[in-house]
């Protein structure tokens, strides 16, 4: 059991299973393919289809893109 639903409230047992029933992992994947397409308009960076097959073939490295546009290090780069 990956999560139990009670009076309008979600108990999580295994997160990860969590967010591939409710969707957040094809979400996830949407906002990392925007970050790259984010950081190649800076033109700053080299090798960036390498994170994009990566981003097709690791579910892990999405968080991980998400994260930097929490903390804006994408909009602070000149």
């Amino acid at each position: 059991m990956d999560c139990i639903y009670f009076e309008d409230t979600f108990y999580i047992a295994k997160k990860t299973q969590f967010e591939q029933i409710i969707g957040l992992e094809e979400e996830y994947k949407h906002q990392a393919n925007e970050v790259v397409t984010e950081l190649a308009s800076t033109n700053m960076f080299e090798g960036l289809e390498i994170i994009s097959k990566q981003i097709e073939l690791n579910p892990s490295i999405h968080k991980k893109l998400v994260r930097l546009t929490k903390l804006e290090i994408t909009k602070t780069l000149t």
